[in-house]
Parts: structure tokens; C-alpha cells; sequence
């Protein structure tokens, strides 16, 4: 039986003014790895960043009900999946679950999964999610540049927990608010909700950065925000080791696994 592969790409809003040029080098790509694999290649959606929740993209959804034995969603990277590792997540449940019924390719991070594989191999390719484990991203930064040169501010607000050195202009923690950002993973990696975390910072009279109460909102954008694992992340991009790291990548990893974790009473 002849394979086929539906191409899929997300674009991110950083990217729209240059999202024609994209997409036609998205597809040359996809369409020569097709041919390479002898599969037939359909077509490629794009979804542009304007839906919440990954499942409800009007063209991924429409494709994934389409599939069938024997076609594939096919993706040069995790990272044309959405930005998120939940949004991965969200996307390769589906498979696993059997509720597509046909199979997946990353072409970059060669993961290959069918209704018949998708069980035994869906723990295994978990850590290879490059949204989850930034040392599998490409385009890493030149070993040539220091450190403090890839440590410096270029602009942008400063996450909590963190200041900018008014003398080296590199990022430095707060060791008081670090203390906080801590004690939020630890909380949530513990089972509290949002709401619980915020109410609990609140009354013990915790300030954010800009001095107001602590939001459900608030806690969920710190606890997905990988600049706490020391690592400076853009779509195309990673800089590792960029700043003093806050918390350690295997409690970032246990905190944002859950396939749930954009419910803020959770």
C-alpha cells in the first residue's frame, strides 16, 4: 500500500511578516524527505498562532480527522507543533490514544510513530521533545562568543527573579525572589493548583514584580517560562547556559508535563 504524508507547520507571530517565503521553503523541504521515503505528499496546512489550545487550530484539526492508516502528519521539527511542550504533548496523546488513525514523522528529531508503535514508544520519545529538553535544539549559539556576551540584556521585560546589572548589563538573580520562584515549582511539582499558589504567595503578603497581588495567570507564565533553567530561548534559537540558572531542568520537566497544565484551577 502507498504511504502518504500530510505536511503541517504553526507559524509563530514573530515570524508572520515573513510567513510566504517560509512556507514555500517548508514545503520544499517536506516534499523532497517525501520523496527520499517513497511516500506520496499530500499537501501542507498552516496554522497561524491565534488559537489557545493546539487541538482546536482550525487546520490541524481538520487534518488529523482526515488521516488514515497509512498517511502521516509530517513535521520537519516538534517545533512547527507549537512552542509549548504541552502543545506536543496535547498533539501525540491523540496517537497514542488511538484517536487518529493515522501515524506521525518529525523529520529532525526522527521519531516515526504508528498505531501499532505508538504505546511503547511514546515514553521514550518524551524527552526528545525539544520544547522540554533544550540541549536537542538546533541552531545553538557559536562556543566562540563568551558567556558574558551572550548574557547581556537586549531588551525586554526582566522575568521575576531576576535583575539586570546596571553595570555589566547582564541578568543577576534576586535572591529573595529567587526564593520565591523556587518554592512555586516545588508547590506545583507537590500537586497544588494555581489559584492555591497565588492565594498562598498573597497572604503571606509576596509582591510581584510590578508590587500587585499574585494571579492564577501569573504562576502558570513562571512556571512555563524555561529563562529559569538559565537557558535564553526564541523560536529558532537556543542560548544555553546564559544566565544563572533559578531551579534545576528535571523539576522544569516534572512541572510541565501534564497534558492538563493549561487548566489554571489545576
Amino acid at each position: 500500500m502507498t504511504q502518504k504524508a500530510a505536511g503541517y507547520y504553526w507559524i509563530s507571530p514573530e515570524l508572520y511578516d515573513q510567513d510566504t517565503k517560509i512556507i514555500v521553503q517548508k514545503r520544499k523541504l517536506l516534499e523532497a524527505h517525501c520523496k527520499q521515503k517513497d511516500l506520496v505528499f499530500l499537501d501542507l496546512s498552516v496554522d497561524l498562532a491565534l488559537v489557545k489550545n493546539p487541538l482546536e487550530r482550525p487546520e490541524l484539526k481538520q487534518l488529523l480527522m482526515q488521516l488514515q492508516p497509512g498517511e502521516f502528519l509530517l513535521v520537519e521539527s516538534m517545533l512547527d507543533l507549537g512552542r509549548r511542550f504541552n502543545d506536543v504533548y496535547s498533539i501525540l496523546k491523540l496517537f497514542r490514544d488511538g484517536l487518529v488513525k493515522g501515524g506521525f514523522i518529525s523529520i529532525r528529531e526522527e521519531i516515526f510513530l504508528e498505531s501499532k508503535n505508538c504505546p511503547p514508544l511514546f515514553l521514550d520519545i518524551l524527552p526528545r521533545i525539544p520544547q522540554l529538553k533544550p540541549h536537542h535544539r538546533v541552531r545553538v549559539m557559536p562556543t566562540e562568543r563568551t558567556r558574558s556576551e551572550l548574557s547581556r540584556n537586549n531588551g525586554g521585560a526582566c522575568p521575576y527573579g531576576y535583575q539586570i546589572n546596571a553595570v555589566s548589563n547582564e541578568y543577576e538573580c534576586l535572591p529573595e525572589e529567587a526564593k520565591v520562584v523556587v518554592k512555586i515549582f516545588r508547590e506545583r511539582a507537590a500537586g497544588r493548583s494555581l489559584r492555591q499558589i497565588a492565594l498562598g504567595l498573597t497572604h503571606a503578603g509576596v509582591q510581584t514584580k510590578r508590587g500587585g497581588r499574585w494571579q492564577a495567570n501569573t504562576i502558570k507564565t513562571i512556571l512555563e517560562n524555561i529563562f529559569y533553567t538559565g537557558s535564553y530561548q526564541t523560536h529558532f534559537k537556543l542560548f544555553e547556559n546564559h544566565h544563572a540558572p533559578i531551579i534545576d531542568r528535571e523539576l522544569y520537566y516534572r512541572v510541565n508535563h501534564s497534558d492538563s497544565f493549561d487548566d489554571i484551577a489545576l
